[in-house]
């Protein structure tokens, strides 16, 4: 094959452009099943980031485009919960998240290490003459010129991706290495300690901090960890609280998991094995069942963003992108 024109490309103000149709005019179509609008912007979002990736586009451009993939892959992993793997694929679109973390956090150490100031809005003069925005196509130096980095967005990422920590150390190595503004964030801090207390296990102090969450991005980060904090919750209190002649409310057992509802607690211990009699749960040595995946109920997976999170246009494109770069 000869080379690829470069008219054939997409610049980086074309993919925002497209980025921003998909999230706020196809999203929104009603004539449609929920499932297949949300793969076909996920098929073309993946499209966006290949040409992102291939192209070598500036840094700067590439940064704003995949804070908003991901944005879409988080809202996504929570509207469609519960759907079976036929409609939609929640392994497949976790992995678009980590892959997404993976890319902007790379690029966020380029841009640190490029001498620019990562707790305040990059000047564009300072980030041209570092070298970072500068691409592998022509005209490039031209695009960058209206594209910043915004300091919300970037807090709210740094918040999110904390939570993905598998560790205690790697969640100090990367609430450590982040620069004094941004660990100053009230997202980063409350990342952090809802991090701690994910590696420690410590449902209680989980659900409660939870509770108190106020970045909107973090909302919805949170719904794949309290899937992991509700299962071993069930889990030891299953060890901590097995009784033949004792059981513990379900109003209790709620307000630990985190639930508005009994009934979603009760949909959920049955899925695990756990008996309920009488609005209480009976926990037994050996009745929890480690293989049984743990049904969460879309009433129960809501009940910690609550009414939260707002309205989810400006959970994919905050306020603050308006004064982010490209075409409105």
């Amino acid at each position: 094959k000869g080379r690829v024109s470069e008219n054939d490309l997409r610049p980086p103000h074309t993919l925002l452009a497209t980025v921003k149709h998909l999230l706020l005019r196809v999203l929104e179509r009603r004539d449609v099943p929920k499932c297949e609008v949300f793969n076909f912007v996920s098929d073309r979002l993946r499209a966006v980031a290949q040409d992102l990736i291939i192209q070598g586009q500036p840094v700067l451009a590439t940064i704003a485009i995949f804070q908003r993939i991901l944005r879409f892959h988080l809202v996504a992993a929570y509207e469609l919960r519960g759907e079976t793997v036929q409609y939609f694929d929640a392994r497949l679109n976790g992995e678009r998240i980590q892959n997404c973390y993976a890319v902007l956090l790379a690029l966020y150490e380029r841009v640190r290490w490029s001498g620019v100031n990562m707790g305040t809005e990059t000047d564009t003069n300072t980030a041209a003459h570092t070298g970072i925005t500068t691409g592998a196509v022509p005209g490039a130096e031209v695009e960058d010129s209206c594209w910043t980095l915004c300091t919300s967005c970037l807090e709210e990422v740094q918040a999110s991706a904390l939570l993905q920590a598998e560790s205690l150390s790697d969640a100090f190595q990367h609430y450590g290495h982040l620069p004094l503004e941004l660990r100053s964030s009230s997202a980063v801090q409350e990342s952090f300690q809802l991090c701690c207390s994910t590696v420690q296990l410590n449902y209680i102090r989980f659900f409660r901090l939870a509770r108190r969450v106020t970045c909107p991005l973090l909302l919805y980060s949170l719904h794949r960890s309290s899937i992991v904090m509700r299962r071993h919750a069930l889990k030891t209190m299953n060890s901590g609280f097995a009784s033949a002649n004792a059981s513990v409310p379900l109003e209790t057992v709620a307000r630990w998991l985190g639930a508005d509802s009994e009934a979603c607690v009760l949909e959920l211990c049955r899925s695990v094995g756990i008996e309920v009699q009488n609005g209480h749960a009976c926990f037994r040595k050996g009745a929890f069942n480690a293989q049984s995946p743990v049904e969460h109920s879309p009433e129960l997976s809501s009940s910690l963003l609550s009414d939260r999170h707002g309205d989810i246009r400006q959970v994919l494109l905050p306020s603050c992108c308006a004064q982010c770069p490209g075409p409105t």
